[in-house]
């Protein structure tokens, strides 16, 4: 089932999620008060049998664009298509004309490669590591 976790963020379960992004305990602080304060940015999850599984968080960026900013699946979940399918009900729930995600995590490329998305290198980050854009046009 795919739930808002908006009202959620500060549950222990929504926390744990959000913590395999973070590097830090401030950090996850700041996105936790980041997805429970600002209207501009979503947060969802797919329940299964009452426990979250994982989650999807993202940001409005005008003009049909979604920016995908976190997406979650407990370990012990992943591998079974639920990112696939956090990100189909966000194409089905929002109806954007594409999404967006900037990352640096090679096997995360390699996911959003395999799903549909079109991977663009960005260039070197200031530690030497390569960022890419992953796009795909839902239209």
């Amino acid at each position: 089932m795919f739930i808002s976790l908006k009202d959620h963020v500060h549950d222990e379960e929504v926390r744990q999620l959000l913590a395999y992004r973070a590097l830090d305990d401030e950090q996850l602080k700041q996105t936790i008060d980041a997805y429970g304060n600002e209207d501009f940015l979503e947060l969802y999850g797919i329940a299964v049998d009452g426990e979250i599984t994982g989650l999807i968080g993202y940001e409005y960026q005008g003009e049909g664009t979604l920016l995908l900013r976190d997406l979650v699946v407990k370990p012990e979940w992943r591998g079974l298509g639920y990112g696939r399918g956090l990100i189909l009900e966000t194409i089905a729930l929002e109806e954007p004309q594409k999404l967006v995600v900037e990352t640096d995590d090679e096997t995360a490329v390699e996911f959003f490669r395999n799903i549909g998305f079109t991977i663009y290198s960005r260039g070197l980050d200031a530690f030497g590591g390569e960022t890419f854009q992953c796009i795909y046009e839902c239209t």
